[in-house]
């Protein structure tokens, strides 16, 4: 047990690190000449700042005042001699040339104990240059890419709070190789039709939390690549944009398995996706997915609030005769998502034939406001425990494991195998399945859903007779 300090001991522990905080140096970027007027380039002066705050140690501070700097390319490089923090307070405006840009922007690289904080906004100037980005039309792999607003690569220990990303040339905000760092009250804004601007894309790291944060841009609000270990979301709120994704993944060789993501507590609002994943197929190695967790979720008029494709081929001209996905997802959980469906099909999974997806669906609640609404499942393994549909629904049975199927809630199954027996759903009794002509069965008795698993109470609503 840690022995508990005394009143006179508590406060000279506090004394002391008000005095070390005080004591630490303070840099001011209008020292080293920058001009706060948005027309005049003050790159220089900001680099240099930053390598005497570098050198400093000691929890030295980099001050960017109010007012608005225009900026071209940076990149705050360390090892420095101690922790460093950044307080950004104004506004720093991105160059519009492209040709200055090798290839980002802002960049911070090999640092340990970094904080970057304060009210202040990084500006991207991306609706001068969206026009020209033709990436997001040809989708290929070698397409020259734009330079991204802010990317945090090797970087551990680290808080980025407070601060607003808008209108960014590509994506927002980037984290790559990084340990230990989380993105706090963070704001980030793009039109809904702004090509490529992922609010936050993260690769390659480990033991990152986003929270408390609002993105609306015109891609995935968070984007997850591979390698992503021991990832949170919580407290995030979405859209317009393309939801919440891992992936896509499966492309390229070098790609490695993602374990241990947690997404909570989030709200999308009129978003193309809801919570997805999404992998190629053709690939060349076997990739894992696992132990994924989507919970207490609000989806609000959201296309495709529940979605897993093994098929992404965001060009549409993907050849049929392709290999399956090699990605193998297991133990990924559904839990407690609620809200409305713009679209007919609330969830779709189409899974790999070569690796059956492990999935489990528990308290889906979402309503469709103009009919009913559809589960589309293909190549899920799982079990469904206690199921319930207002106005009726279909389900399909336990003895296919790689089952497709179309579920219209209401309707029925359009496939027939020996060993698969329908369902027909006609109400709920506390979570317990009423089949025609038989007794309720209890809520260990294991069906499939269109080979969906479903744990407790699962239901699909519909507006009009709900």
């Amino acid at each position: 047990m840690v022995p508990m300090l005394g009143a006179p001991k508590q406060a000279s522990l506090l004394l002391a690190v008000l005095l070390w905080v005080s004591s630490a140096a303070t840099i001011s970027i209008r020292d080293y000449g920058a001009v706060p007027d948005g027309r005049t380039d003050s790159s220089r002066a900001l680099q240099k700042a930053w390598a005497d705050v570098c050198a400093l140690g000691g929890n030295a501070a980099l001050v960017i005042p109010q007012g608005t700097y225009l900026i071209g390319p940076v990149v705050f490089k360390g090892p420095c001699k101690g922790p460093v923090r950044v307080q950004l307070h104004g506004t720093l405006l991105a160059r519009s040339e492209l040709s200055l840009y090798k290839p980002n922007w802002i960049e911070f690289q090999y640092l340990d104990g970094l904080v970057v904080s304060g009210h202040g906004k990084v500006h991207g100037q991306g609706a001068r240059t969206w026009g020209l980005n033709r990436c997001h039309q040809n989708h290929k792999s070698d397409c020259k890419t734009f330079p991204m607003s802010m990317v945090f690569s090797f970087v551990r220990n680290a808080t980025i709070s407070g601060i607003t990303s808008v209108d960014s040339k590509n994506f927002h905000l980037m984290v790559f190789g990084c340990r230990n760092i989380a993105f706090d009250s963070i704001k980030i804004t793009a039109p809904g039709d702004s090509p490529n601007t992922d609010g936050i894309h993260i690769a390659v790291s480990e033991n990152v939390v986003v929270q408390n944060s609002v993105i609306r841009t015109g891609d995935d609000c968070i984007s997850i690549g591979d390698k992503t270990v021991n990832l949170t979301v919580a407290g995030v709120t979405c859209g317009p944009g393309h939801g919440i994704s891992i992936g896509s993944l499966g492309r390229n060789a070098n790609e490695q398995d993602l374990v241990g993501l947690h997404i909570r507590n989030c709200t999308f609002d009129g978003t193309t996706n809801g919570v997805r994943i999404k992998t190629w197929e053709n690939g060349p190695k076997n990739l894992l997915v696992r132990d994924v967790v989507f919970e207490d979720v609000i989806m609000n008029n959201v296309q495709n609030p529940i979605i897993i494709d093994q098929k992404y081929c965001p060009s549409r001209t993907c050849p049929n005769n392709l290999k399956p996905s090699r990605v193998k997802i297991t133990n990924v959980q559904f839990n407690n998502i609620v809200g409305t469906s713009a679209t007919k099909t609330a969830i779709n999974l189409i899974c790999s034939a070569a690796f059956p997806c492990d999935v489990q669906l528990k308290h889906v609640d979402l309503k469709y406001v103009s009919g009913q609404a559809n589960a589309f499942c293909v190549n899920v393994k799982a079990n469904l425990r206690g199921m319930g549909f207002h106005g009726g629904g279909s389900a399909a049975g336990a003895g296919d494991k790689r089952l497709g199927a179309r579920t219209p809630l209401g309707g029925h199954s359009p496939h027939r195998h020996p060993s698969v027996f329908r369902r027909q759903a006609m109400r709920s009794l506390f979570g317990k399945i009423v089949r025609e002509g038989s007794v309720p069965p209890s809520q260990e008795d294991p069906i499939q859903m269109c080979g969906c698993a479903v744990v407790g109470l699962i239901r699909i609503f519909w507006m009009a007779g709900s």
